[in-house]
């Protein structure tokens, strides 16, 4: 999209940004300096050369590191890999496909958040409803079982948040992700600049980003739709991906179909449009039993 926007300007509309270019702003080490210029804790972290070298990692360097890769738009999400020891991340820096990568120091965490929002007018208006904070989440993915709750239920640095993407200047939907510590302290990680894939909770809890994306870009009024105190506190999953946990034993079936029935909204099944959830159903059974090739699901 970024590639062609001006050819494609004529007809649709899209997230931009106007002082950086979207690519800049996918590179991990380009939204780091942002966030720690605005005030951000960050994690200590460094670029792997491009001949993936071990010695050319800092002296004093600690474990456990995670490693992830520089532009989220060339990596996969088994790019992303925690490694416990310099041995560890030896073999996974062999094996990983992402040219470019990071490494960071892993933190000790309490809880991982993150905070849906749409940011307006190159970052003059940023609405942030709340924040899901993750309650289970399967192997390699970035989502999981989670509880969103409205941000007066929830405790962050809103201004932070603010200055930050007043900084970035970019118009359109995204989700800043951060990891609270077990020393207090909030750490950032990324942000995503598009819908994020987990935007379904803070619609459920009772505000409607998308639309208020919509609205802005028509020249409408959204401030109606900006309910604060309308919002409750909403339980997500994504069923298919979470129902892993049981297959793999790490879960048992009863806890499995407990939290299910306390959730208040699936990520694939909607009862007033089933046909998506029954065809994923289907396909992965044809993959179970080798009538299909395995596709990813994302």
């Amino acid at each position: 999209l970024e590639d062609n926007k001006e050819r494609l300007r004529k007809t649709f509309v899209f997230e931009y940004a106007t002082k950086y270019t979207l690519q800049d702003l996918f590179v991990k080490e380009q939204q780091v300096k942002l966030a720690g210029d605005a005030g951000f804790n960050v994690p200590r972290s460094f670029l792997l050369n491009e001949l993936k070298e071990m010695d050319s990692l800092p002296e004093g360097f600690s474990y456990p590191c995670i490693i992830k890769p520089l532009a989220s738009i060339s990596g996969s999400k088994s790019d992303i890999i925690i490694c416990e020891n310099k041995e560890e991340l030896s073999k996974s820096i062999a094996n990983i496909e992402c040219s470019r990568v990071q490494i960071q120091k892993y933190i000790d965490k309490e809880i991982e958040y993150q905070l849906i929002g749409c940011s307006l007018n190159g970052g003059e208006t940023v609405i942030i409803p709340g924040a899901s904070a993750i309650l289970r989440q399967p192997k390699n993915t970035n989502t999981g079982f989670l509880k969103y709750v409205p941000k007066r239920d929830f405790s962050f640095d809103e201004d932070l948040c603010k200055k930050f993407l007043k900084a970035t200047q970019y118009t359109g939907l995204f989700s800043l992700e951060f990891l609270r510590g077990k020393d207090g302290k909030d750490y950032f990680m990324e942000i995503n600049f598009r819908n994020d894939g987990n935007s379904i909770c803070v619609t459920a809890s009772g505000i409607n980003l998308p639309y208020i994306w919509y609205l802005y870009n028509c020249g409408l009024p959204y401030d109606e739709e900006l309910c604060y105190n309308k919002m409750r506190e909403v339980i997500v999953m994504p069923e298919f991906d979470d129902f892993a946990n049981v297959k793999n034993g790490s879960l048992s079936l009863l806890k499995w179909l407990k939290d299910v029935k306390r959730t208040d909204r699936f990520m694939e099944f909607s009862k007033h449009d089933q046909k998506p959830f029954w065809q994923k159903l289907k396909t992965l059974i044809w993959i179970r039993f080798g009538i299909e090739k395995s596709v990813e699901f994302s």
